[in-house]
């Protein structure tokens, strides 16, 4: 029966450890929470979820600095690229006993923001876009498909343009990135054919916060 004890110890350790520390570290203000990526020179929002009455007592980063913010959330900054990536281990108490350092089951490789301030119609970043795709698209967007954080802005600014069917020029504002309720825009559309450039200028990107950001013109081209 002795030589079996070393093999039951383990199991019961290995089953202790997992009942013990159910453990869960997301992104929510990512679009896939789960993703495996923190950014560079912003902070990383995690939230941290258990079961079973457990408590996170401490959370360390194998790199960068953890800022706690509550019980159950902290930012992690990140100032320089990893190469073998991010690793966390944490700490959890239940019912008086403490676990400590408890490695995290995720590596989270490090990005670089990417450039985000440029306009985008629908799917279309490049200048050009058919009549049909524009007459689908309700709202103004910055170009973020490849930044991974769900992002609240609106984006006011000017539309100019002067369609070859058309003895007038065009020229209007657009508000709260709206342009299926704009009667201005959605006259535009009616003028419009191939060849046509419509122009969005002084664009001003609103955060939540209020404050605004200008980013450079862009001109389409119905294709």
């Amino acid at each position: 029966m002795l030589k079996f004890f070393p093999i039951y110890l383990l199991l019961t350790f290995a089953m202790s450890h997992f009942i013990f520390s159910q453990v869960h570290f997301s992104q929510p203000f990512f679009k896939k929470p789960d993703e495996p990526i923190v950014y560079i020179d912003i902070p990383n929002f995690f939230l941290v979820q258990t079961s079973n009455g457990e408590k996170i007592i401490q959370v360390n980063s194998s790199e960068g600095n953890i800022e706690r913010l509550s019980d159950t959330t902290f930012n992690l900054h990140i100032r320089n690229a990893s190469i073998s990536g991010i690793t966390f281990t944490y700490s959890v108490s239940k019912n008086g006993k403490i676990q400590r350092n408890i490695r995290y089951k995720t590596t989270y490789l490090t990005a670089i923001v990417p450039d985000i301030s440029k306009l985008r119609l629908g799917v279309k970043s490049n200048n050009k876009i058919s009549l049909n795709e524009l007459k689908l698209i309700n709202k103004l967007a910055l170009d973020d498909k490849d930044f991974l954080l769900k992002l609240n802005y609106k984006i006011n600014c000017t539309v100019v343009c002067k369609p070859n069917k058309s003895i007038e020029k065009y020229s209007f504002l657009i508000r709260n990135s709206d342009l299926s309720g704009n009667n201005d825009f959605q006259e535009l559309l009616q003028k419009l054919s191939k060849g046509d450039r419509i122009k969005f200028d002084n664009i001003k990107i609103v955060g939540n916060d209020g404050k605004s950001k200008k980013i450079e013109s862009a001109i389409y081209t119905i294709d």
